[in-house]
């Protein structure tokens, strides 16, 4: 009953209502963006390039945040790449959180030569400035969706192996994983039974802090021209072209900078939240 009290008292806080609303329209837009973009993503009017949003000089409602080099509205085109954005962090977050949740179980608990090479592993690839191994990768698989989830989700589970082995490595010594030895419960009923749901916390606060940090990732190399290639619209690639307009035309980078700018805060929050919320030492509060 405390613990319940204490959750409907921080869900009424600021920061989880302002960050679960950013991130519920989000959502939303991108579920239902097939029916709600005024305009074909990719298709555009030359004679219609470079208006500026609405409330400008020369703008019109017809496209409210204005268009680009080709004429395309930036409103829909904002709209598609938050679909494509949260389809790619969605996937990549599920891969890698799986991944490294199960090899972090398994370095903390069995320990000896495969908790050395899983964490000399881990060392490895912490070391590489990540975003040069995930251009290296991503031009070795080449461009498309698949091959982008899959580079992110070998950049992050080492950061989910990492935290849950630590957390692994305090939770074997307590009494009731020596009880579970006691009545003969093999190593794997142990960590799927006893161990896991004890980390399954830090894995899902894990979780949502890595989702802005996917965004940030896959947007940088969509920027770069080795993510997902056009005529998928994204975040990345529409800074991208942008960015030799920025003195005449600022609207064509400036509104997906901002969507990836309040995407990423709003995670960010709401994984700060989670933290507090899911942490047991202040429900004791």
């Amino acid at each position: 009953m405390a613990i319940h009290a204490f959750t409907l008292e921080r869900m009424g806080r600021p920061i989880f209502v302002i960050s679960a609303a950013i991130i519920g329209v989000l959502v939303l837009t991108a579920v239902a963006a097939d029916w709600i973009i005024p305009h074909d993503p990719n298709v555009g009017k030359l004679e219609d390039k470079f208006l500026p949003p609405f409330w400008l000089d020369g703008g019109r409602m017809t496209y409210p945040l204005g268009t680009d080099s080709l004429g395309r509205d930036l409103l829909s085109r904002i709209i598609m790449g938050a679909r494509v954005s949260l389809m790619v962090a969605a996937a990549a977050i599920i891969a890698a959180g799986g991944t490294g949740t199960v090899l972090g179980l398994l370095a903390g608990y069995c320990g000896k030569i495969g908790d050395e090479i899983i964490m000399r592993t881990v060392d490895g690839l912490l070391a590489i400035p990540t975003i040069l191994l995930a251009m290296l990768l991503a031009i070795t698989l080449g461009p498309g969706i698949g091959n982008l989830i899959l580079v992110i989700t070998f950049l992050v589970w080492a950061r989910f192996a990492r935290v849950v082995r630590g957390d692994v490595l305090s939770l074997k010594t307590r009494d009731y994983i020596a009880l579970a030895k006691v009545a003969g419960a093999s190593s794997f009923r142990i960590m799927l039974y006893h161990l896991f749901p004890n980390v399954l916390n830090t894995v899902i606060v894990m979780a949502t802090l890595q989702v802005g940090y996917v965004i940030i990732l896959e947007a940088s190399l969509s920027f770069l021209g080795v993510g997902i290639p056009p005529p998928h619209p994204t975040w990345g690639y529409m800074i991208s072209t942008g960015r030799s307009h920025l003195a005449t035309a600022w609207w064509i980078s400036a509104f997906p900078g901002l969507a990836i700018l309040l995407t990423v805060l709003a995670l960010n929050l709401l994984g700060d939240w989670l933290r507090d919320t899911l942490d047991p030492k202040l429900r004791q509060i």
